[in-house]
This record gives C-alpha cells, sequence and structure tokens, in this order.
C-alpha cells in the first residue's frame, strides 16, 4: 500500500513542480506512461488507465497539457495516431530512436542505439531530431519466414 501512495506522490510531486495541478487523472494518465516500456497512444492509455468517467478527448487534453508543461512528449506518429512517452527518457533536443513493425505496430525504444550525425546544410538549425526505423519485429520476421 504503501508503495503505490510513494508513486502516487511522486507523479503530484512532478506535476506540481511542472505548474500543474495534481488531479486525479492526470496521476493516473502520468502514471501509466511512465510505467509503459513504449510509446502509447490516446487509446492506449485510456485502456489501460481505465478511467470509464473519462472520455478519449479529456485524455487528449490531458496528455496535451502533460506536454506542454515537458513532463510527456510526442515519440512518433503512425498513420494518423500519435504515440507518447515519458520525456525524461530523452533530452529537448534528442529523442533516442524507436523501431516500429510494419506488421504488428508494435514500437521499440532503442536505448543507446548509435545514431550517426548528420550535417544540414548551410542556413538550416536543427531543433529536434528523431530516428524512425520501419520493418518486423523478431514475432512478425518468424511468421513471414514460416
Amino acid at each position: 500500500m504503501a508503495r503505490t501512495s510513494a508513486r502516487a506522490d511522486d507523479t503530484s510531486r512532478r506535476l506540481n513542480a511542472a505548474g500543474l495541478r495534481a488531479t486525479a487523472q492526470r496521476n493516473v494518465i502520468l502514471r501509466v506512461i511512465a510505467r509503459a516500456a513504449q510509446p502509447m497512444s490516446a487509446r492506449e492509455l485510456c485502456r489501460r488507465a481505465r478511467l470509464s468517467s473519462v472520455d478519449r478527448a479529456t485524455v487528449y487534453r490531458i496528455v496535451q497539457s502533460l506536454e506542454a508543461a515537458e513532463i510527456v512528449h510526442h515519440a512518433y506518429t503512425s498513420g494518423r495516431t500519435s504515440f507518447y512517452e515519458i520525456a525524461d527518457r530523452c533530452s529537448k533536443r534528442f529523442c533516442h530512436p524507436h523501431f516500429i513493425c510494419k506488421v504488428c505496430g508494435t514500437a521499440t525504444c532503442l536505448y543507446g542505439s548509435h545514431v550517426p550525425h548528420l550535417t544540414v546544410p548551410k542556413g538550416y538549425a536543427v531543433e529536434r531530431s528523431k530516428m524512425l526505423l520501419f520493418g518486423l519485429c523478431p514475432a512478425c520476421s518468424t511468421v513471414q519466414k514460416a
């Protein structure tokens, strides 16, 4: 029991430090994002948070407020769906690479992967970089070989 309240306190502290009220809904959404091993869509957040009284629009607003406060960041978009993750896994200028399976859609965070330094033409100023790799995950690769 103390473990759960400690997590809630950490979440509340993080929200308060960013100037956001630590509402029950924000706490739940932030806790779900922080525990996730990979970026999540708002639909997945709704499902995992089990907030039956909260509609998806409210979840989007909460995620947008967390993103504006730089607690959460937009990891990537697949089709028309945006995926979010906790911002402390990336810096303001650089996000670790992600591998996205083109069959099942699973995203894998590639922490510690070497990202090549790219030179941009004179006059361009890079503000943020993201790298997305697309292909087959091990499970889908095995199925396709069979």
